[in-house]
């Protein structure tokens, strides 16, 4: 990479590392915000762009491979904040996370045909189309990531810090992934704890570099991507207050359930009980 190019990845990395309400959440939990990485699985936190582009030229150079002269490795990065003194040591993977500054879903081509060049052009076309009509509807709000073989990741930045409830975020995906279900990775639907490639490392099966695009779905250098993840706007505040009501119902709904499930003694009066 050229000098304006790493200027530009660490203008860039900063921001996505510490996403919008950096603040909000020392303020609140009293530290910083931390996001998990993977090699290719999870063994560290990254707490700012510096600390992220040193990742990614690490992993471009094999530095980070369990086998010598491997080459780019992959690299993710977690879309939750996490409380890394609290919720982690050497012992124990982490095991809560606190808060969200965003929330994502992945979209991939089905494996069924992930080697096979024209099945796999073919029905990234047509995710290509229905992503390209998503972002054109919702210009100032999402933005998308190229993984870099057979799939993109959809984002937004919420308005405000929300607790990494699986109920509330399976909502927030499944309003997110509207139009694109047949794309969706329905195995990460509510997972606060999915790692995502990292924008602007290699995809050691493609040998391409994951990107941030534009609405046509163009990839943009970092400086272009630092500059447009700052003119999005975040979730509307009602359009998050409504979803988190409907999560809510939805959780009492589901222990309500659960209590009729529990019956007294045969003898005795019949009535709910609550779970323990």
């Amino acid at each position: 990479m050229n000098v304006a190019t790493l200027r530009g990845l660490h203008a860039f990395a900063d921001l996505y590392v510490k996403g919008r309400l950096a603040e909000d959440f020392t303020r609140q939990y009293g530290v910083k915000p931390c996001r998990e990485y993977g090699v290719p699985e999870r063994m560290g936190a990254v707490c700012g762009g510096k600390e992220l582009v040193e990742l990614i030229s690490k992993a471009e150079r094999g530095k980070l491979s369990r086998k010598k002269g491997g080459g780019p490795n992959h690299l993710f990065i977690s879309m939750a904040l996490v409380n890394w003194r609290l919720y982690y040591d050497e012992k124990t993977r982490p095991q809560s996370y606190v808060a969200l500054d965003r929330i994502c879903i992945d979209l991939d081509i089905s494996g069924d045909c992930a080697q096979d060049r024209l099945c796999r052009a073919a029905k990234l076309g047509r995710l290509k189309n229905a992503l390209r009509e998503k972002l054109r509807r919702y210009r100032n709000t999402l933005w998308a990531e190229w993984t870099g073989f057979k799939g993109y990741r959809l984002c937004l930045w919420l308005p405000r810090l929300l607790p990494a409830d699986r109920i509330i975020l399976e909502k927030i995906q499944r309003w997110l992934a509207k139009g694109l279900e047949d794309w969706l990775d329905t195995q990460v639907v509510g997972d606060v704890k999915r790692l995502f490639r990292v924008p602007y490392s290699i995809n050691p099966k493609s040998g391409e570099r994951a990107a941030v695009v534009d609405h046509l779905l163009q990839v943009l250098s970092p400086q272009e991507a630092a500059e447009h993840l700052q003119s999005l706007k975040p979730l509307d505040a009602r359009v998050l207050e409504r979803i988190r009501r409907e999560a809510v119902l939805e959780t009492f709904a589901r222990e309500q359930e659960k209590a009729r499930e529990v019956k007294a003694p045969e003898g005795r009066r019949w009535e709910a009980r609550r779970l323990p």
